[in-house]
């Protein structure tokens, strides 16, 4: 019999799971209050802290002083913007495994992984800076 607590971690990894947004855990109450009205910030906090003690769930990085969360835990990179602190995933990039290898190449050291992650601004934060010079 699954309780309450199960349910509700089992919440928190499905919205996660959901979205591609890199929420934060503040972010995901508010959407998990929608369907769980009683769920407490503290159950978040306490599932995604579970989920990612267990390598459910990863931290992208903390942006704007909350940390955000990626229920996709297979190395890929990421993109932080800097304008409207969108975290998105960076598609098309070559074999990034191939850092790991060079690093060890070119270094006394034995390299288990990295995160990558670029900084800049996205297309609408782009787009939205060009239109107020044009003004």
């Amino acid at each position: 019999m699954e309780t309450k607590y199960a349910r509700k971690g089992s919440a928190v990894y499905a919205a996660l799971a959901a979205t591609k947004r890199h929420p934060s855990a503040d972010s995901l109450y508010r959407e998990l209050r929608l369907v769980y009205p009683n769920i407490s910030r503290t159950t978040v906090y306490a599932n995604l802290a579970k989920l990612r003690e267990e390598g459910r769930v990863i931290c992208v990085g903390v942006v704007d002083g909350r940390e955000r969360f990626d229920a996709v835990t297979a190395p890929h990179p990421h993109f932080i913007c800097s304008g409207c602190s969108a975290v998105l995933d960076v598609e098309g990039l070559s074999d990034t495994q191939l850092l790991d290898r060079e690093a060890e190449a070119h270094n006394p050291v034995r390299v288990d992984g990295h995160e990558l992650v670029f900084h800049g601004l996205c297309a609408e934060c782009v787009r939205r800076q060009r239109s107020d010079v044009e003004m």
